[in-house]
């Protein structure tokens, strides 16, 4: 992954140099997590570059402030063209999207409300998730030996950065052990995701995270990346809209030309 080729990022309004993009080491989201966040693609197409279903991650981001009482000073419609102002200003054709929102500088504590809603908007060229050769070569994964928090202890429906501490967990086991990547049981073990993707499986709940158990979970790889991460080179599962048992289409949101 590089950012090279990133020029502009969109900070509280304004568009500043991708040097000069900092946030202070005081503020509350570098000592507690207090962040949001979203993620998706602009795709490059016949005619012309197109975001993926950009409305509904705005709406998810706005959803996620509001369990952690985070207002964004930006209503929709405004958020939503700071983000192709971003893009055109890195003259990028297809990229990926991450905005932020965060409390900034302020008051240090377990009490957030003592600092500001900040907004980052930061755009760059990201290749496929899981490697270049996942979509048609699969990848090993393994069934980890962490589990997904409870539903009682965060709420998982906010994308907040502190969730993903779980999904490094993950993650890095994954890796150590030889793994590409990590499928994690809820707390019933009953059902399970990747440390990234949002995208499920059944599993039976009496099944180990020995490793014998994990080895035996490479005849899963195809199954599992074909159907949820896609190696994020395109529109997961999650993202698409249904059209029947057997078919799963993207509804692209186009981004007008600069």
């Amino acid at each position: 992954m590089s950012y090279e080729e990133v020029s502009k990022v969109w900070m509280n309004g304004r568009l500043v140099d991708f040097a000069d993009a900092k946030i202070h080491a005081f503020s509350h989201v570098f000592h507690y997590g207090s962040a949001m966040f979203e993620g998706t693609r602009v795709y490059k197409t016949r005619n012309g570059p197109a975001a993926f279903r950009l409305d509904d991650h705005i709406e998810r981001l706005y959803h996620s402030c509001k369990v952690y009482r985070m207002e964004i000073p930006y209503i929709a419609a405004e958020f939503k063209e700071a983000i192709f102002d971003t893009i055109r200003a890195n003259g990028f054709d297809a990229c990926y999207i991450r905005p932020v929102i965060y409390r900034g500088l302020g008051a240090l504590g377990v009490n957030p409300f003592k600092s500001p809603v900040d907004v980052v908007i930061a755009v760059w060229k990201w290749g496929q998730y899981l490697g270049e050769d996942a979509v048609q070569n699969g990848v090993d994964v393994c069934v980890s030996s962490w589990n997904r928090m409870a539903p009682n202890t965060f709420p998982a429906m906010a994308k907040a950065t502190g969730n993903y501490l779980n999904s490094m967990l993950i993650k890095m086991e994954a890796i150590v052990n030889g793994y590409t990547e990590g499928i994690a049981l809820e707390t019933p073990g009953s059902r399970s995701s990747s440390s990234r993707s949002p995208a499920r499986c059944s599993t039976s709940p009496t099944r180990s995270s020995s490793p014998a158990r994990r080895r035996r979970s490479r005849r899963y790889d195809r199954s599992i990346t074909s159907r949820s991460d896609r190696a994020h080179g395109g529109p997961s599962r999650r993202d698409c809209k249904k059209t029947s048992s057997r078919s799963w289409t993207a509804r692209p949101r186009t981004v007008s030309a600069a």
